[in-house]
């Protein structure tokens, strides 16, 4: 088997056992125990194993095809996205990365690199990788 497909597997035999050992925790502290006469269904508890799941497939999923989006970008180069970036600079934005969401006043782009002065924090500097970026929304 090839290694990434490896890695894929063990990561859901990670997220499933992960999964069942928080539907056992829920189940231990209200399975056990009723409420009047309404006792918690185990059923409902795998539902929501189930659902667990299933978004965290999709986000590692999600995360996957932004990856390969990232190498394309790569290859037939970023001059476009930066160009795009440089209209924003001195604006105060929201810019949205694979997994957060920075606020700030972009101050300049160096290379592939835009650095962002921290809205909430005063002197604080980020430095965000123009690959990773998917959106920037100006305020």
């Amino acid at each position: 088997m090839e290694t990434k497909t490896m890695q894929n597997i063990v990561i859901s035999l990670l997220i499933i056992s992960a999964g069942l050992v928080i539907a056992l925790a829920i189940l231990a502290v209200f399975g056990l125990r009723s409420t009047g006469d309404v006792a918690v269904n185990p059923w409902w508890m795998g539902f929501f194993v189930v659902l667990m799941i299933l978004d965290t497939q999709r986000r590692h999923e999600q995360q996957r095809r932004m990856i390969k989006k990232i190498k394309i970008k790569r290859i037939e180069g970023n001059e476009i996205m930066n160009e795009a970036i440089k209209i924003h600079i001195g604006k105060n934005c929201i810019i949205t990365t694979l997994n957060a969401n920075i606020k700030g006043v972009i101050e300049s782009v160096e290379g592939n690199w835009i650095i962002v002065k921290k809205a909430n924090k005063e002197g604080s500097v980020e430095l965000v990788n123009a690959d990773h970026v998917s959106r920037i929304r100006s305020k």
